[in-house]
């Protein structure tokens, strides 16, 4: 029995991969911002229920959304 392996040098799937990275960091980031941005819509008594205060809020809100 003889098995072939299928090699194609000039195809290259590394901008494929770099494509899905980018999307998922573009994703990421556009999360951050987004729930930064809710935290400051939210009261000061739903914010005390995740463990943060006004402050802590708008500290987090001000990061930029490339910041973890």
């Amino acid at each position: 029995m003889t098995t072939h392996s299928l090699h194609l040098p000039h195809l290259s799937l590394k901008p494929v991969f770099s494509l899905v990275k980018f999307y998922k960091l573009l994703t990421i980031w556009y999360k951050r911002h987004h729930t930064r941005k809710q935290l400051l819509s939210l009261p000061d008594y739903l914010l005390k229920d995740v463990g943060l205060n006004r402050t802590d809020a708008l500290i987090e809100a001000a990061k930029p959304f490339w910041k973890d």
